[in-house]
């Protein structure tokens, strides 16, 4: 059997702007991020296949307030395969016209050797007593979840998830509240390398975090996963609106594999409804996860 490690790279094409803030650019940008802060933006990492990716969309407006954003990503398909997307609704509240379109397979005339998925984050018209963005402040656009296919062992391939520019409306772009003035933001676009590596390379163990079974569940589940190494790890659960609700691992771990039990509680101990909910391992800078249906 032979392993794929995926080594990302970000260019952060920021064009000599320097970070100013504690989370966020000194003027406008869109970028993704694997905190749900929004910071740091995608740094150097490595994945392997079967991996799922989760990257939230931010936006930072230094120009006026912003009514009305759109943010749509092209992405390969021979390399990532889209599983689910959400905006984040607290953040628009209150507005109209807020969702997500995905997974539209078509050429691409930025990457026109590859078909592409793309997905568009859009939310306009500010309805009062709604608030638009204000000017200064991050805020969270909403998540893109993927999967990480797999390559051929010993090749090394360039990917990227960039802006789609599919004339004349789907670019990234914030307009203002009189809605008459329109502007695109700078875009820090993730490249993503993946190196082919044999198996019974240098390492005895890889990042993996299972898939559950069963799934969906009822009473409790048993969650396994592998360190490479001896490092500081969290795993917990997230609902479908991204809040954290249970944390089941924080702390230093041994290489290996290990293995935590979930009752389908909170932090608190009490009884979450039935859903959708999310596990994430979070091992240094990577992060993987998972998804897992709780039926009462």
């Amino acid at each position: 059997m032979k392993k794929v490690v995926l080594g990302v790279a970000v260019l952060l094409l920021v064009g000599g702007y320097l970070f100013s803030q504690e989370v966020g650019f000194d003027t406008n940008y869109v970028w993704l991020s694997y905190d749900e802060s929004g910071y740091p933006p995608i740094t150097v990492d490595t994945l392997y296949p079967g991996d799922t990716l989760t990257m939230h969309v931010f936006a930072k407006p230094d120009t006026f307030e912003v009514a009305g954003l759109a943010v749509p990503l092209a992405y390969d398909t021979a390399v990532f395969e889209l599983v689910e997307t959400a905006i984040d609704s607290s953040t628009f509240d209150g507005w109209m016209f807020i969702g997500v379109n995905d997974t539209v397979m078509e050429i691409d005339t930025l990457h026109p050797d590859s078909i592409v998925g793309k997905v568009m984050w859009y939310a306009v018209v500010v309805i009062p007593p709604a608030q638009p963005l204000p000017q200064h402040e991050v805020a969270h656009v909403g998540y893109g979840i993927f999967y990480v296919k797999d390559t051929v062992p010993g090749t090394e391939i360039d990917s990227e998830i960039d802006t789609c520019w599919y004339p004349p409306t789907n670019h990234i772009g914030f307009s203002n509240v009189e809605g008459t003035e329109e502007f695109v933001p700078n875009w820090l676009k993730p490249v993503f390398n993946l190196v082919g590596v044999e198996e019974g390379s240098s390492e005895s163990y890889v990042l993996s975090l299972e898939n559950v079974r069963p799934n969906p569940f009822k009473a409790k589940i048993s969650i396994s996963f592998t360190l490479p190494e001896t490092q500081d790890v969290e795993l917990y659960v997230y609902n479908v609106s991204g809040q954290k609700v249970r944390t089941l691992v924080r702390g230093t771990l041994n290489a290996g594999t290990h293995s935590v039990t979930w009752d389908g509680r909170d932090d608190a101990g009490n009884r979450l409804p039935s859903g959708t909910y999310f596990y994430t391992l979070r091992a240094g800078t990577r992060e993987i996860t998972r998804k897992v249906i709780l039926l009462r």
